[in-house]
């Protein structure tokens, strides 16, 4: 086991070809890169490397449950990792809720979970997330600004 610092910077493009009103099904394609420092074994104090980058490709598949103002998300799927020593296969799952705030703004929080599957990068970590949707959120049900007069 391993632990650093990461800071990582990403994107993402989605594409939702199924959207109901009690559930949602979408495709995304996210990129991001992180840099490591300091990484060492775990209970040891030898240094593995002093800064690692890893590019990340992730490729789930995002599944929504709807209940008004707020969606549940998972998201499983898989991953290709890219870093100094080559290109490793992954697999990875994760958990979100995005609450609607306002007609013009929604939270997510999530955590994900990865895990190599083939290649020479150990990718066993869980990253927690705080994501902001900040235009139009999609509606279910009643609007938001409704429920609050």
């Amino acid at each position: 086991m391993q632990a650093g610092i990461l800071s990582p910077v990403g994107f993402d493009v989605k594409w939702n070809p199924v959207r109901g009103r009690t559930f949602d099904l979408a495709f995304m394609t996210r990129g991001s890169l992180s840099v490591s420092l300091g990484q060492r074994h775990e209970g040891t104090s030898e240094e593995l490397n002093s800064t690692g980058v890893l590019g990340v490709v992730h490729l789930p598949v995002l599944l929504g449950l709807n209940a008004g103002p707020v969606t549940f998300v998972g998201s499983p799927g898989g991953a290709i990792a890219f870093d100094r020593r080559g290109t490793t296969a992954a697999v990875r799952a994760g958990l979100g809720i995005q609450i609607r705030l306002r007609r013009r703004f929604a939270v997510q929080p999530e955590v994900t979970w990865m895990s190599d599957v083939k290649g020479p990068t150990d990718l066993g970590f869980v990253t927690i997330g705080l994501a902001f949707q900040i235009r139009q959120a999609p509606g279910y049900g009643p609007s938001i600004e409704t429920e609050r007069k």
